[in-house]
C-alpha cells in the first residue's frame, strides 16, 4: 500500500506515517517503526543519523504545511455539506489572481492535518495517485 493510500485509510495521527512522510521527503527507503520503548526508532535505508527528528506531520497543522511547497497556496476547511463525510478539506493550489488559483490537489479527511498531509503529497508526487 502506498503512502496516500496509508493516510486515507488511518483514522488520526499516527506516528509511522509520519516516519514514512519523512523518508519519502528525504529520498529514504522506510524499512520499520518501533515506539515501544517510549520513543519513536525509525529503520531506513540511507545514510545514518540522517533523517533528523520526524515531525508530527499527522498531528500537527504547523508540520503538515513543511509539505506544501513554497510556490503554492493552500487553503484548509472544515464542515460538512452532507452526513457521513469527512469533516476536513484541503486544497493546494497554483498561484493566479485573476482565477483565485489553479487546484493542484485537494483532501478530505475527518482530521485536519491528515487531509492536508494528503492534498500536499498529492500535489509533490502526482504519479502516486
Amino acid at each position: 500500500m502506498n503512502l496516500l493510500d496509508r493516510l486515507k485509510k488511518t483514522k488520526g495521527p499516527d506516528r509511522e506515517l509520519d516516519a514514512r512522510i519523512q523518508c519519502q521527503l528525504q529520498g529514504f527507503k522506510f524499512l520499520a517503526f518501533d515506539d515501544s520503548r517510549g520513543h519513536d526508532k525509525v529503520t531506513y535505508e540511507g545514510p545514518s543519523n540522517a533523517l533528523g527528528a520526524v515531525l508530527r506531520y499527522t498531528d500537527s497543522i504547523d508540520a503538515a504545511l513543511t509539505l506544501v511547497s513554497d510556490d503554492f497556496w493552500w487553503l484548509i476547511g472544515r464542515g460538512q455539506i452532507t452526513p457521513g463525510e469527512p469533516l476536513y478539506g484541503a486544497q493546494i493550489r497554483k498561484p493566479g489572481f485573476s482565477t483565485g488559483g489553479q487546484v493542484v490537489s485537494e483532501a478530505e479527511h475527518d482530521c485536519m492535518p491528515i487531509a492536508l498531509c494528503i492534498a500536499a503529497i498529492k500535489a509533490r508526487t502526482p504519479d502516486d495517485l
